[in-house]
């Protein structure tokens, strides 16, 4: 009877711990996703000015070891990521925490139309501070109706 009672108390805590776990990760999730969009926004605008040093001060030391220097970088973007280069606006999507690194979904418009989606990895650096670790872009294809 004694293991019964301390099997139901276990349960109880665990099943009422849970939503308040989600609400805590939803919580931090925001938070998150309000310093992404924080970070995205000057990258985007130091881009978009031509503002190198500034748009690679938000890479992450492995982006940065890669492209060695801001004209580097800048180049890069400017050739590979005309859906960002080029953008008009941008639409912050959902937020994914995980232990080592955090995704910021971005959804980028251009002539009114949603035509690619970013994701922005992110990751803490010997700081506490968010870098850009790198993005993936997904072109929209087709229409929708």
């Amino acid at each position: 009877m004694k293991s019964l009672k301390i099997i139901l108390i276990f349960f109880l805590i665990n099943f009422f711990s849970i939503p308040t776990t989600f609400a805590s990760q939803d919580n931090f999730n925001n938070i998150n996703s309000k310093t992404f969009e924080n970070i995205i926004s000057k990258q985007i605008n130091a881009i978009k000015s031509g503002n190198k040093k500034i748009a690679f001060s938000f890479a992450s030391k492995n982006i940065k070891k890669k492209f060695v220097n801001e004209e580097n970088f800048y180049q890069m973007i400017k050739k590979h990521y005309p859906q960002i280069y080029f953008s008009e606006k941008f639409i912050m999507g959902e937020t994914l925490t995980r232990k080592t690194n955090s995704i910021q979904e971005v959804k980028f418009i251009t002539n009114k139309l949603h035509n690619a989606t970013a994701y922005y990895i992110f990751v803490k650096n010997n700081l506490n501070e968010w870098k850009i670790d790198g993005v993936i872009v997904k072109n929209k294809l087709g229409k929708n109706i």
